[in-house]
C-alpha cells in the first residue's frame, strides 16, 4: 500500500506527501480523515470533493461528523463513485435516521474506533498520572485549560518556599 497525505497545518513528509486535497482525492483508494472541525473544513467532503475521488474509493471519517456532508456521500455511494463508506462519527451525535445508514456498504461504529485495548490502557494510566502529579503539587503533562496555571491555588510546597 502506498500511503498519502495532506495537511496545510503540518507538512506531513515528502514521501507521502500530497499537493493538495484534490491530488489526494485522485489518487486514493481509501481516504480517511483525521483533522478537527473549524468553519473552514466543516462539510470538507462535499459534492466538489467527491467528484475528484477516485471512482470504487472507499471514504472512513474517524474525526468529527461536520466534516461530511452526509447528502453529498450518500449520492457518491448510490452513483457508485464511492464503494464504502466507514462513519465512527456522526453531526449530530447521536444522530437521526439517515438512508445512508442503512446501505449495505456502510459500516457504522459509536465513536469508538480509537478504543483498541492499548490505547484504552493508556488514556487511564495518563489520566492516573495527571492526577497523581497534581495530588503532589506538580502541574499535570497535559492541561486542557491553560488558564488553569495561573489560577490554581498555590500548592503546599510553593507557599513554603
Amino acid at each position: 500500500m502506498r500511503v498519502l497525505a495532506y495537511d496545510p497545518v503540518s507538512e506531513p513528509p515528502g514521501d507521502v506527501r500530497c499537493g493538495d486535497l484534490g491530488e489526494l482525492a485522485a489518487h486514493s483508494d481509501v481516504i480517511t480523515l483525521h483533522l478537527p472541525l473549524t468553519e473552514q473544513t466543516r462539510h470538507l467532503v462535499d459534492d466538489a470533493f467527491l467528484a475528484r475521488v477516485r471512482p470504487g474509493a472507499v471514504l472512513i471519517n474517524c474525526s468529527r461528523g461536520g466534516l461530511i456532508d452526509i447528502d453529498a456521500v450518500w449520492r457518491a455511494l448510490t452513483s457508485g463513485r464511492l464503494s464504502g463508506v466507514g462513519l465512527d462519527v456522526f453531526d449530530p451525535e447521536p444522530p437521526g435516521h439517515h438512508p445512508l445508514f442503512g446501505h449495505p456498504d456502510v459500516v457504522l461504529t459509536p465513536h469508538l474506533m480509537g478504543l483498541s485495548q492499548r490505547a484504552t490502557a493508556a488514556t487511564f494510566a495518563a489520566a492516573a498520572r495527571g492526577v497523581l502529579d497534581v495530588l503532589s503539587g506538580r502541574e499535570p503533562q497535559a492541561v486542557a485549560d491553560p488558564a488553569w496555571r495561573l489560577s490554581r491555588p498555590a500548592s503546599p510546597k510553593e507557599v513554603n518556599a
